[in-house]
């Protein structure tokens, strides 16, 4: 044989010895995955980690086997071990800095719960022996998932609050069970974040799902809308709208959409339809109101607030927008007096309006401050508006209310 035969022997030789030495390691990752618990109730975590990090590296030895040999018999036990040698990587290092929080690696959390979840995903695909072992430990993850999301959003970490909720929504996803609480969860928490992608991402998993009608739908597309992802936001509700034609909810979060847009056409349309489905609802008239107001249209603003009133007589909100409008629109009838020729007859019915417009708004005003008696813009501008009205008596009154604060 020649030198360079020589060489292509050995060559074949080691690769043929590389491939005899790969092989499926579960067993091994599983002994050492068994002596964890010991370590850490006997509070050893350096050993701990120690046999953690082991049963991970055969364990993730194990996956690349697992991937290349899927219908080798109980090729389904890899994947459980790995969801559950990730999970116990996690839990550990959350139980270890349970007192130092600051200490615990957030990143590698993350992409250690992915891989968990992944791996009973791709596991419960093909699973056939270890089926059931795999849905109790993918909800077993949920639950630490869960566990701290909840300690998260006490804290007012609602971002990753957020996180947490979803991957534990995702735990059950992978055994092909909806939890709806784990993911509206996540959407709520994500919305008080304001991080509205994501919490819009949460949503449409609710949304494809039907939940609650079109629930699901209405939660993405106000979190597209806040995100000022207005084209999605009106796709989501047009997909919904096909399931659930003539829907109020859906209705009116079209209003939202285009409030938030600032497309006051297009709401007054959207806010026409929803009436038509809904003649009873004070917000919707509000609503009417509030886009007219800005629009400069006292009358139609006015009316629409006092039918608004009259269906909900308590709402603050009401009242307070009520009183406003009719406060400016008295300020702008004394201008539109003043502006006038001296001798005009049109003077003094302007002024006798404006006085009327202003009686009112300090009615409305006082009203909205029997909830909220510490406003101090509205305790100013009724101490202005009697004195402006020649009561010194009740202007001096909140102007001393004013003052205490």
């Amino acid at each position: 044989m020649t030198l360079k035969n020589v060489g292509l022997v050995l060559g074949l030789t080691a690769i043929s010895f590389s491939g005899m030495a790969q092989k499926n390691k579960v067993v091994d990752a599983a002994l050492e995955f068994d002596k964890i618990s010991g370590h850490m109730a006997a509070g050893d975590y350096e050993s701990a980690r120690s046999v953690a990090k082991t049963a991970k590296e055969y364990i993730d030895e194990s996956y690349e086997y697992a991937k290349m040999n899927p219908t080798e018999k109980k090729i389904d036990k890899v994947y459980w071990y790995r969801g559950k040698i990730y999970t116990a990587l996690v839990n550990m290092d959350i139980t270890i800095n349970a007192t130092t929080p600051e200490k615990i690696n957030a990143e590698e959390i993350t992409e250690y719960i992915n891989t968990a979840i992944s791996a009973y995903d791709e596991g419960y695909d093909l699973a056939s022996k270890y089926k059931k072992d795999i849905e109790t430990s993918a909800k077993y993850t949920a639950g630490i998932m869960s566990f701290m999301a909840n300690t998260l959003y006490e804290a007012g970490e609602y971002g990753d609050a957020g996180e947490a909720f979803e991957m534990a929504g995702k735990c059950f996803s992978a055994i092909d069970i909806l939890d709806s609480n784990y993911y509206y969860n996540a959407g709520l928490s994500y919305r008080n974040a304001k991080m509205y992608a994501e919490g819009a991402r949460a949503f449409e998993v609710l949304a494809e799902a039907g939940y609650r009608g079109a629930t699901g739908a209405v939660l993405a597309a106000s979190c597209y809308s806040g995100a000022k992802n207005f084209e999605k936001a009106h796709a989501t509700l047009d997909a919904a709208e096909k399931k659930f034609p003539g829907n109020l909810d859906i209705l009116k979060q079209r209003v939202d959409v285009y409030l938030a847009q600032e497309d006051d056409e297009a709401a007054m349309k959207a806010l026409d339809d929803a009436i038509a489905a809904d003649p009873k609802n004070p917000v919707l008239y509000y609503s009417i109101g509030s886009i007219q107001m800005k629009l400069e249209n006292f009358e139609e603003a006015e009316k629409a607030l006092m039918t608004s009133l009259e269906l909900d007589g308590s709402n603050v909100n009401t009242q307070y927008q009520l009183g406003a409008l009719l406060y400016n629109w008295s300020g702008v009838l004394a201008v539109e007096a003043k502006n006038l020729p001296l001798g005009d007859p049109n003077v003094s019915k302007l002024e006798q309006k404006s006085d009327e417009k202003m009686k009112a708004a300090i009615k409305y005003l006082e009203m909205y401050l029997e909830s909220e008696p510490n406003d101090k813009y509205v305790l100013d501008n009724l101490y202005k508006a009697h004195y402006k009205q020649g009561n010194e008596e009740k202007s001096k009154e909140y102007k001393e209310r004013l003052n205490s604060l």
